[in-house]
């Protein structure tokens, strides 16, 4: 769907009324004050219970503290080289102004999310049809996922935010073609990755859509661009090459396990795609479509997501058949790493970012369907109705989670119990070792640090000798504990002594017994 075939021009409303033209530039700004009022009921002040989140934090403390992004919560803290700097960048400034606030980033994350869906709006309007558009804009804006995110500290919703400011640039170049809106896109692009790694999608989709135009040496220095801008991360993270990475993870067959084989061509597609395409069809991209089933026992129907895969998939290779659809590149790109990524990582929260053109290519499939009618009268209705059909499920989904518990489950209640111990009755040097150590450090004020992920036990308790660690917490959190934690514990239980125990679900605090 070529934007240079479509006229800008919009006809005047009705008689005496406001231009539609006039109507079509105020509903961006509408779009965004309604994702603003819809993310201030549902806001939520308490910490997520992410270790991402609380990562995030602690890496926007420690470049405040002029300690460079590393992991200050450890015993000697190492360098990190797993996300991007941008983020932990902007908690930096915000902790110089906010110390040790948590409101404060979730309210920057939250008018990211505001701006973003100004700017998908925008994108939006430009580059389809209006009954497409605003249908799609509304289900954004109504979605309970990217609202959800909007006040959790993670990079999702600032990506979702640069991401589609440089769509929107880039769809500004193709229709004047002003070489200046093309650098601002691709240098967008290029944040967005270092803001989040899944940005890479973004660059070579903007690289790709220039090829598909045929603007092949464009398309070779905005590459080469790419790699010259891309390099200082890469070499910082060589250089230091202390820290577990993407990649290092992406090539193992299972990421949380160190000492798991790597995965053979062969296995990246029968294994790991097949069984990421049958959970994203069965449940985490269906739940995005029709969230009234996050609040009720078990997956949605499986044919459900059948259907709505099968209608976003035929809506996206409508809008590829344009090749200038850089919407559609764009997602395609993203959704094919999303395939290769770690089956264990399969999950709604990684297509947040992308969900508003997921559900606009659902619309799109649905409006294919009933192509055969494209002169009846109600067919112009069909989207419309389609998208009112998922509006209403997703409002109410957004009113039973705001008005949902907000207090912790037990076992993190207890978890928290424990660090507070910790910080009321040992000195400030101490060395913990805890799952989710970011969260356990921000609670307690502690050096806190996780145990490795080993079969090995007697390798385990040597990390805990030569790290000189002082307590060990062994909570309800994670199967990892069981399988590495324990049974080392176990088979060093002479070497611990029990400080505390918290009840329901057990949860205990124990001290190395040194010399």
């Amino acid at each position: 769907m070529s934007s240079k075939n479509r006229k800008r021009k919009t006809p005047a409303g009705p008689a005496g009324g406001m231009p539609r033209a006039t109507i079509l530039r105020w509903l961006p700004w509408i779009a965004a004050g309604l994702f603003l009022l819809f993310a201030i009921y549902e806001f939520d002040e308490q910490p997520t219970l992410s270790g991402d989140n609380a990562q995030f934090v602690v890496l926007g403390q420690s470049i405040a503290m002029g300690k460079g992004l590393s992991h200050i919560n450890e015993g000697n803290p190492s360098p990190h080289t797993k996300y991007p700097f941008l983020f932990p960048v902007m908690l930096a400034g915000l902790h110089l102004l906010f110390p040790f606030s948590w409101v404060a980033p979730k309210v920057l994350v939250l008018l990211l999310g505001v701006f973003g869906t100004y700017f998908l709006a925008r994108v939006l309007l430009r580059e389809y049809p209006a009954p497409i558009a605003l249908s799609a804009i509304a289900l954004a804006v109504v979605s309970p996922e990217i609202l959800k995110y909007s006040h959790f500290v993670l990079s999702e919703v600032p990506y979702y935010f640069i991401s589609f400011v440089a769509l929107f640039f880039y769809s500004r170049w193709r229709e004047n073609e002003r070489v200046r809106d093309l650098v601002i896109a691709f240098l967008l692009a290029v944040v967005s990755y270092y803001t989040r790694t899944i940005g890479i999608t973004l660059v070579l989709a903007v690289i790709a859509s220039e090829a598909l135009q045929k603007r092949f040496r464009m398309s070779a220095i905005l590459l080469v661009a790419f790699v010259v801008l891309a390099a200082p991360w890469a070499m910082r993270n060589q250089a230091v090459g202390t820290g577990d990475s993407y990649a290092s993870q992406f090539l193992r067959s299972n990421p949380y396990d160190f000492e798991s084989p790597q995965l053979t061509p062969v296995e990246l597609v029968t294994v790991r795609m097949k069984e990421n395409i049958r959970k994203y069809v069965s449940k985490e991209y269906t739940l995005g479509v029709l969230p009234q089933y996050q609040t009720v026992a078990g997956s949605p129907p499986l044919a459900a997501g059948i259907a709505v895969s099968l209608l976003t998939l035929f809506g996206l290779l409508r809008a590829l058949m344009a090749r200038r659809d850089i919407l559609a590149v764009y997602a395609a790109v993203y959704v094919g790493v999303c395939l290769v990524w770690p089956e264990v990582w399969a999950s709604l929260r990684f297509l947040v970012p992308l969900l508003p053109l997921l559900l606009l290519f659902l619309l799109l499939g649905i409006d294919g369907v009933f192509a055969f009618a494209r002169n009846a009268p109600w067919k112009r209705w069909v989207v419309p109705i389609a998208a009112g059909a998922l509006v209403i499920p997703a409002l109410m989904t957004n009113v039973k989670l705001a008005n949902g518990p907000k207090s912790y489950p037990a076992n993190w209640r207890n978890y928290f119990a424990i660090a507070d111990y910790v910080r009321e009755n040992t000195e400030p040097d101490v060395l913990v070792i805890a799952r989710k150590p970011y969260l356990f450090y921000l609670r307690s004020q502690r050096k806190t640090q996780v145990y490795l992920w080993s079969y090995d036990r007697d390798k385990v308790f040597r990390d805990f000798v030569e790290n000189d660690v002082d307590y060990v917490v062994i909570s309800q959190l994670s199967g990892t504990e069981s399988k590495y934690l324990i049974p080392t514990i176990q088979q060093h239980a002479e070497s611990f002594e029990q400080i505390v125990e918290v009840p329901d679900p057990p949860t205990w605090l124990l001290k190395r017994i040194k010399g």
